[in-house]
């Protein structure tokens, strides 16, 4: 085969190269340990309030110029009495549009610049004392739980754990 004759090959088969199969506009962004995949992380996208002013909530009536006691940290089951209201009433400050609707899985996390991050989906991991032997896999239920040790808002798409200096509000 002459060069000529070659040179006529390669460009007919250059021509035959549909668009959808050239590689060479392809970007590679991640490889590796590193990748993970976009729409998985897509959907834990936050809500975002730029300015996200509370102190606390206040521990009950005060009138004007009365010494007020604001709670800053607290843990409240949905079994006490005062349940529905504190959160109907710090819903409404996240969430002023259908608040009941995020009752049950909310985080938001207020960072030292009082931007707050509202996740509505959001990854959740936690360590327990066992009340029994548990295996890998199979279901575990709240009477199989004794104690809770810790809790991550962290898998192997994004990590939401909080940092120094952050606040959290969440809702489960």
């Amino acid at each position: 085969m002459n060069e000529e004759s070659m040179k006529k090959v390669e460009s007919e088969m250059e021509d035959d190269l549909r668009s959808e199969y050239d590689l060479k506009s392809l970007r590679v962004r991640r490889v590796g340990s590193q990748r993970t995949n976009m729409a998985l992380k897509g959907m834990y996208e936050p809500e975002i309030i730029e300015d996200f002013q509370v102190g606390g909530l206040s521990a009950k009536t005060v009138g004007v110029g009365e010494t007020a006691t604001i709670i800053q940290k607290m843990f409240i089951s949905s079994l006490e009495d005062d349940f529905p209201r504190i959160a109907t009433n710090l819903l409404s400050l996240i969430l002023p549009i259908d608040p009941g609707a995020s009752l049950n899985s909310l985080l938001v996390i207020i960072k030292p610049d009082n931007k707050g991050y509202i996740y509505h989906k959001f990854p959740l991991g936690i360590q327990v004392v066992a009340k029994r032997d548990l295996e890998p896999h199979r279901a575990v239920f709240k009477k199989d739980i004794a104690d809770i040790i810790s809790v991550s808002f962290k898998d192997m798409i994004i990590d939401l754990n909080p940092e120094d200096g952050d606040r959290i509000i969440w809702l489960f």
